[in-house]
């Protein structure tokens, strides 16, 4: 009994956390010193809901927290008109110009400093039902997500203003710096000086790649150790992940930023999966890629060497740079575009970064970037699966004859103990020189490459591990790169390695397909079902969908999760007996309180063609409310439903049993009478798992 009724006493002195929601709301109409987060009362950022909920964590370790951003565009508080660009009469030396903007001064959208989440409740930010949640920004950073941990970010798309920039205006700044402390600011059209050294006149544009060699510009003015910043309007990256752990960044699109899209560094346990990242890295003077993975560390106090980073089922795509690179270590640089890769992992290796780990990317699509689709350099241990990595060395193609370097498919260079398999990699013809589509460079030692098929170009200078053929996609002018049914991929590749789906979901079969789809009769790449959930009367889920024609389809099956990661079915519909009456809706009638998770999946002659988009609906909790409280001896309590289990206990966890008789039921509130209660101040009334404190008058 003494337990019972310690156990009451500390749910008492707890009793205010039980009533706080586990949803944060953000909009763009809120307010962050009037709101309280609610959804009528939201924040305005999502800088503030993130920090608010940490505290509810920090207080209740056990209880998972979304932060649900309503629809809307949210930019950082000192986004530019860039009303000057094209005229380019910006003065350098004004601190005040958006050139300079930097993290640290109102330019950056969403900053994330030490929101933790815990193992038990992770912090989940992402948008509020289907609405669509557009984060843009003009600074050094647009998402900041620094010392966090347990942390989700899912659903949002990022945007950079590569677009709103003239490559000229780029050039233009190309070489220049400021002291911080201060000093002068140091201005030379480095563009024209390169022009004189190579004989060009006049200079309005630098040819993307001057010579035939890899010459280089010198006279560079090493500034690495001088407290100074470069233009960062230039620079400007996307997504940043740093000295953090236990982070999910899933489903976000990151595109047209001056600098890199999607970077994770110091940090580990990171997963980077179902991203869409394109359109990055063409204005910045420093050397640049899609997603980046860099100088990875054990953050989580985990040094074991077990899988530390994933990156999967991302699309990466025209992440290329247009200015030669510029680093400020050095007084030289090359005059070629030679930088601008889909998927890069740089510097991460016990000798490096004192890290150890297992970095593994698989199921991803890396097409069209600058140079390399998949790229390590000075990595150890990492792994490259079964990825499609297709028509890239595009600095090629777009401006010139010739690049430094003939990495264009998956290479890698100065790293240790790399796998590379069931890959197909394909790369352009007629290139000067021919690019590869498997390279290595120097200073590489135990690596495993299997089961791969390559295609164009010179094909590799690792010795085995591919098959020189055409993988047979099924339209390589859409992009649509799945199978077709005598592509060489089919059944061919390791089963010790592949991952058990593909990049739709779809389970592998054994052995499995080489690349990142499995073939399984239908153009995977380009089909969806548009799906939609709506909470409608009596809390159902009424689920609708409207779909593309498929004379083989045989089977719809709707699915149901309440976290997004496991999942049962609802239903199986007979697609193939279908009535043509048949209306494409279900009735969900028994949903859980909070986020419901929704998705289609169809299947044609039995095997899964098409996994829809995730539809969720949020099913309100039943707002509870007693009266009259104070009670003298009856009690109504309103928004329950049909309870299973009644009791009453008094401050000392005392159970008071209470007569059948005086306890009516009804549909959605229940009436107790309380006649000669022995005395207690207050008195908890449980209904099911819900405790409600009720008071006697006085």
């Amino acid at each position: 009994m003494k337990k019972i009724q310690l156990f009451f006493l500390l749910l008492w002195q707890c009793f205010p956390l039980l009533l706080w929601s586990q949803n944060v709301y953000v909009s763009t109409s809120g307010n962050d010193n009037t709101g309280d987060g609610s959804i009528n009362n939201p924040y305005a950022t999502i800088s503030k809901a993130a920090d608010e909920a940490a505290i509810m964590v920090a207080n209740n370790p056990n209880q998972a927290v979304y932060v649900l951003i309503r629809g809307g565009l949210y930019r950082n508080a000192g986004f530019s008109t860039f009303a000057r660009l094209d005229s380019m009469l910006y003065d350098p030396q004004n601190a005040g110009e958006p050139i300079w903007k930097s993290d640290n001064v109102l330019g950056t959208a969403v900053r994330l400093n030490n929101v933790r989440g815990s193992s038990n409740a992770w912090i989940t930010i992402r948008p509020y039902q289907n609405e669509q949640v557009r984060i843009q920004g003009d600074g050094d950073v647009t998402f900041s997500v620094r010392n966090c941990e347990y942390l989700t970010i899912e659903g949002l798309e990022i945007i950079g203003v590569a677009d709103s920039l003239p490559k000229l205006l780029a050039w233009k700044y190309w070489g220049a710096y400021r002291y911080l402390n201060g000093g002068n600011y140091v201005y030379g059209d480095r563009k024209i000086e390169i022009c004189n050294v190579a004989g060009i006149s006049p200079c309005a544009d630098i040819p993307p790649n001057l010579f035939t060699t890899h010459n280089t510009y010198t006279g560079l003015p090493n500034i690495n150790n001088l407290n100074v910043e470069r233009p960062n309007l230039f620079l400007g990256k996307g997504l940043l992940v740093q000295l953090s752990h236990h982070i999910k960044i899933i489903n976000n699109e990151v595109h047209h930023f001056p600098g890199g899209g999607l970077r994770v560094t110091q940090s580990d346990y990171v997963e980077v999966r179902k991203n869409r990242v394109h359109h990055n890295s063409n204005r910045s003077s420093v050397g640049t890629h899609g997603l980046v993975a860099e100088g990875l560390s054990a953050m989580s106090g985990d040094n074991s060497n077990v899988l530390k980073l994933i990156i999967a089922d991302n699309i990466v795509s025209h992440n290329y740079n247009k200015l030669y690179s510029w680093v400020q270590s050095k007084t030289i640089c090359t005059a070629a575009i030679d930088e601008g890769k889909g998927i890069c992992l740089l510097r991460t290796s016990p000798s490096i970064s004192n890290f150890n780990g297992i970095i593994r990317v698989e199921n991803n699509l890396s097409y069209q970037n600058g140079k390399s689709g998949l790229h390590a350099n000075d990595v150890d241990n990492a792994e490259f699966i079964n990825n499609t990595v297709f028509e890239n060395a595009r600095t090629n193609i777009y401006d010139a004859a010739i690049s430094g370097g003939t990495n264009a498919g998956i290479s890698i260079q100065n790293s240790n103990s790399i796998k590379i398999i069931n890959n197909i990699v394909t790369v352009p013809n007629g290139l000067n020189p021919d690019v590869q589509a498997l390279s290595e460079g120097q200073n590489c030692n135990n690596w495993l490459v299997s089961n791969n098929i390559v295609f164009g170009g010179r094909a590799s200078d690792f010795v085995g591990g591919y098959t020189i053929a055409d993988p047979s996609f099924t339209n390589l002018a859409t992009n649509d790169v799945s199978l077709q049914a005598n592509s060489p991929a089919l059944d061919a590749g390791l089963a010790s390695f592949a991952p058990v789906n593909d990049i739709l979901g779809v389970m592998r079969n054994n052995p499995p397909d080489i690349g990142a789809y499995e073939y399984n009769n239908q153009p995977l790449a380009v089909e969806r079902l548009n799906f939609t959930a709506t909470v409608v009367e009596h809390n159902r889920v009424l689920l609708k969908w409207v779909e593309d024609i498929n004379p083989n389809a045989n089977r719809l099956d709707i699915e149901h999760s309440l976290d997004g990661i496991n999942w049962q079915i609802l239903t199986q519909i007979n697609t193939a007996a279908q009535n043509p009456n048949f209306v494409p809706q279900f009735l969900h009638f028994s949903p859980q309180k909070g986020d419901n998770f929704y998705r289609l999946k169809r299947y044609a002659n039995n095997l899964l063609v098409k996994t829809s988009p995730i539809a969720i609906a949020q099913v309100k909790k039943s707002e509870i409310k007693t009266y009259p409280n104070p009670f003298r001896d009856e009690i109504v309590v309103e928004g329950v439903n049909n309870p299973k289990h009644i009791a009453l206990f008094d401050i000392l966890g005392n159970q008071i049993a209470l007569d059948e008789a005086n306890i009516n039921i009804y549909s959605d509130f229940v009436r107790i009478h309380l006649p000669q209660l022995p005395f207690s101040p207050f008195y908890l009334l449980q209904i099911d798992n819900t405790f409600l404190k009720i008071s006697p008058e006085p």
